[in-house]
């Protein structure tokens, strides 16, 4: 068995993360009784907590990988804007591609959690895309990166970043720099994603991708070859929960990575440790295909039995053996 480690010639060069920006806060505390002027649980507040989320969150997994990160997105001009730039900063992200955007506040979910159970979540956020000057300035940082880069990571949550014309944009710009290019995907439009190199969608997203129903395992083959046929990327990775996951190469053969058996305690964010984990072992560690989407299974089984949206460190990533070919 061998850990999938990068080498000393590797460890740390650049990714570049461009998506969606979201703060995740979490305000837990006691419930004991409901509240008299409505039947609702009255949560006695103890702590509240912040963490990055959405492309955020795959920015910060992948710095504490040791990998150096460029960030690109927008934050609005605000409280929250200031407080995910620090969150960011401290965990060693590159924000200098971040719009701080005085026309758009920053995208801010907040969970309330009583007796450790999740009760309500309140977002606030714009999901119009984008303007046509801020969809030139997304452009800036990545054509200043990405030369430089080992390859980019497009996490789309459907948020008015990453819209069509900016991702296409992303797309061609990697492709014309021989980059590659993992994509989270969030429409269901399979043209948005045409010329990548890993799509990565979850059980939702290929069926929305797909425009098929998914009810067992021949569902979801059904659906990924239909996506494979409309995208042609060299690999689509499903990601299927505690099911695991399901690998399709470029020539139609087909992995099942099974599920890591374990108690899941926030499910949050566990998706973007799966891209992150995957994006390392893949473009940084230069691993194959299959080895580097059972280092990113590992990564989602760690994650979900963590609180908030967690980040998985280098040192938590589980052995997993080096079976070879792609």
């Amino acid at each position: 068995m061998e850990t999938c480690q990068a080498n000393n010639s590797t460890d740390g060069e650049t990714l570049v993360v461009v998506g969606d920006l979201i703060l995740d806060q979490y305000v837990s505390g006691t419930v004991r009784r409901s509240a008299p002027e409505a039947d609702v649980p009255v949560v006695e507040q103890e702590r509240t907590e912040y963490y990055p989320g959405g492309a955020a969150n795959v920015a910060t997994n992948l710095a504490a990988l040791g990998t150096a990160v460029v960030l690109v997105g927008a934050v609005g001009d605000d409280e929250e804007g200031q407080r995910l730039l620090s969150l960011l900063t401290s965990a060693k992200v590159d924000v200098s591609g971040v719009q701080v955007l005085a026309d758009r506040p920053t995208c801010h979910k907040t969970r309330i959690i009583g007796n450790g159970r999740h009760l309500v979540r309140l977002d606030r956020e714009i999901v119009t895309p984008i303007g046509e000057e801020q969809r030139r300035a997304a452009l800036d940082p990545v054509r200043q990166y990405l030369p430089h880069a080992r390859g980019m990571i497009c996490s789309d949550y459907n948020k008015g970043f990453l819209c069509e014309s900016v991702l296409q944009s992303l797309i061609r710009e990697a492709v014309s720099l021989d980059r590659k290019v993992i994509v989270d995907p969030k429409i269901g439009d399979c043209s948005r994603y045409a010329g990548v190199t890993v799509l990565m969608p979850n059980l939702d997203e290929l069926r929305l991708l797909s425009g098929l129903p998914i009810v067992s395992s021949t569902d979801i083959d059904a659906a990924a070859r239909a996506v494979l046929t409309r995208v042609h990327p060299q690999a689509l990775l499903v990601t299927c929960g505690a099911d695991g996951m399901v690998l399709y190469d470029l020539d139609g053969k087909s992995f099942v990575i099974p599920g890591r058996a374990s108690t899941p305690r926030e499910v949050s964010g566990a998706g973007d440790s799966a891209v992150a984990a995957f994006a390392w072992a893949y473009l940084v560690c230069r691993r194959p295909l299959k080895e580097a989407a059972e280092v990113a299974n590992n990564a989602g089984s760690i994650a979900v039995t963590k609180s908030g949206t967690a980040t998985v460190a280098k040192s938590e990533l589980l052995e997993v053996p080096c079976s070879g070919g792609s």
